[in-house]
């Protein structure tokens, strides 16, 4: 006869006292093996609960499609609102680079009618990398308070104190432009300086304030934003061609720019105070009063986000040490101080910011089109490859004034191509790059990315500062 084999594997006559003490033996080990996965599974489960409710403390609640309960966009209202933020978040920075004639014209040589690019004051070849030295500290100084008590205050109040604020500089802006400063030139560029000090300080004030309301909005709602700050330079520099053309004076143009942006900065800070009431709006944005109660993200959790994205960061440094922006505002055309209205009104609007922006578009959708995802060794090699090839050719373009670099590159056509190329890559590289930080960043954390990348460049830019008043010495 076989004798009973119990489930611990252990063989033995069926004695009663021995068999009662191989049952209750069994019995204890089940309960505790029943005991021990109860225990492990509830801890699996507060394990998966505990990360999504710690982040949740201060991350943003973000939708992907239209609710099928909410109300419609009625008329796209609230659709084409977006549009309009994304393309004047930047525009007021804009604005101020890109009037590259009206500054030359504010820190001429007020006794000497030379038309030469070489006898340029010290403000005028200095005019941009002097803005960037002396506004950087304060600015990034203003971004690091605004990552741990920025989102304290209302997204919507954040961004309608930005749009007025906004508004009020370029109205006084505006008024400076029909008052003579040719014996304050100086004065003159500490009061731009403050003002473009008071521009950047509130971007970093409505930024996250932007990317908070909208993230409430379906995905949609986003990309159209994003599509209406990546048109925001091509918008500024066609409002810049206007000008130019409506007036054949530096000063009647400015007017009419600077008065232009006052109206649309205005009409852009009603319109959003009149959407905030629009019943669609309203549905999206009905836990915003949640936001402002978040507790202040911890240093530790910075620099966790920072673990994920350093090697993007690294990558905007070594984009920010190039200071071809200091260089490009220089750089007039073959037939600068003849009677050509190509060289002398045309040049710098049309090759240095219509057609940058245009080509940078044109890289945009190329990359919509033919979307790829590289490596980080890929990406690492094309951006550096960028930044060794076209950041010397930009110094030897016609970048004036000049006293050793020779210039190799003499044409206007050549320093077109150059420029288009450039920005050309750099739009269809730049999407890579963002792509990239979406894809290695958890969701929850994507906030937080932004807070961190926003205040890295801001470092890094003070670092840097120095180099664009050095390469302008180096011509």
């Amino acid at each position: 006869m076989e004798k009973p084999r119990l489930s611990l594997e252990v063989a033995f006559a069926p004695d009663s006292n021995e068999k009662y003490l191989a049952e209750r033996t069994i019995e204890r080990l089940q309960k505790e093996e029943i005991q021990r996965r109860s225990k492990n599974e509830k801890y699996n489960y507060i394990e998966k609960q505990e990360e999504p409710a710690k982040v949740s403390q201060f991350a943003v609640k973000k939708r992907k499609e239209l609710d099928p309960n909410g109300p419609p966009d009625s008329r796209n209202i609230v659709r084409y609102i977006m549009f309009l933020m994304g393309i004047v978040h930047m525009l007021p920075l804009i604005f101020f680079m890109t009037a590259n004639e009206y500054w030359m014209y504010k820190f001429r040589n007020v006794t000497s009618n030379s038309t030469d690019a070489n006898d340029r004051t010290y403000l005028q070849a200095n005019f941009s990398s002097l803005n960037h030295l002396i506004t950087v500290g304060p600015s990034t100084a203003f971004s690091f308070m605004m990552m741990f008590v920025g989102h304290k205050v209302k997204a919507k109040s954040r961004i309608i104190v930005t749009l007025i604020s906004h508004s009020a500089i370029f109205v006084l802006q505006t008024i400076f432009v029909k008052v003579n400063t040719d014996n304050w030139q100086i004065g003159f560029f500490a009061l731009t300086v403050c003002f473009m000090l008071a521009i950047s300080c509130s971007m970093s004030f409505s930024s996250t304030g932007n990317m908070t309301v909208i993230s409430k909005f379906p995905d949609e709602y986003m990309k159209i934003y994003m599509v209406g700050e990546g048109i925001s330079g091509l918008f500024t520099a066609i409002l810049r061609l206007i000008s130019i053309v409506c007036s054949p004076s530096v000063e009647g143009a400015a007017f009419i720019y600077f008065g232009t942006g006052t109206v649309i900065m205005t009409i852009s800070a009603v319109l959003f105070q009149l959407v905030t009431y629009n019943e669609f709006f309203r549905y999206y944005t009905k836990d915003m009063k949640e936001d402002t109660q978040r507790r202040i993200p911890r240093l530790r959790e910075f620099i966790e986000v920072a673990k994920y994205t350093w090697p993007l960061l690294l990558l905007m440094v070594i984009s920010m040490l190039n200071p071809g922006m200091s260089i490009s505002s220089l750089i007039v055309s073959e037939y600068y101080g003849t009677d050509s209205e190509w060289g002398n009104k045309y040049f710098i609007t049309i090759v240095t910011y219509l057609l940058n922006s245009v080509c940078g578009i044109a890289g945009r959708l190329l990359f919509y089109v033919f979307e790829i995802d590289l490596s980080f060794t890929l990406i690492y090699i094309t951006s550096l490859g960028r930044e060794i090839i076209f950041t010397p050719l930009v110094f030897f373009c016609n970048a004036k004034p000049r006293h050793h670099l020779p210039i190799w590159f003499p044409h206007d056509w050549q320093y077109a191509i150059i420029c288009g190329t450039q920005s050309f890559l750099n739009g269809y590289f730049g999407n890579i790059t963002y792509l990239k930080n979406l894809r290695i960043v958890p969701p929850e954390k994507l906030e937080l990315s932004w807070m961190v990348n926003m205040f890295i460049m801001k470092i890094v830019s003070i670092a840097t500062s120095p180099i664009g008043v050095l390469a302008v010495s180096l011509l």
